[in-house]
């Protein structure tokens, strides 16, 4: 990646950083719209054992959204790899 622009490593960066925002907001949706009424007003208190519905599907949505930027900073590298590649 040396051989590339700073602007479109940054470019890179920031898309891969919101595909994985993106995919960790819906992730977490979807595990807090399963979760009854009751689990989704329960504070995150792990000393009077309460919330860690809440506090796994957060640690989940987390996981799920560092999983999708990896893959689209891999996958977006391998692009630029065989782009640089093509042109020669």
């Amino acid at each position: 990646m040396k051989k590339y622009p700073a602007r479109l490593k940054l470019l890179l960066l920031c898309a891969s950083a919101a595909i994985g925002a993106l995919c960790g907001a819906y992730s977490y949706a979807k595990k807090y719209g399963a979760m009854t009424p009751w689990q989704q007003s329960q504070k995150i208190d792990f000393e009077n054992g309460t919330g860690s519905t809440k506090f796994k599907a957060a640690i989940d949505a987390c996981t799920n959204g560092a999983l999708a930027f990896g893959i689209a900073a891999a996958a977006g590298a391998a692009a630029l790899k065989m782009r640089g590649s093509s042109k020669k």
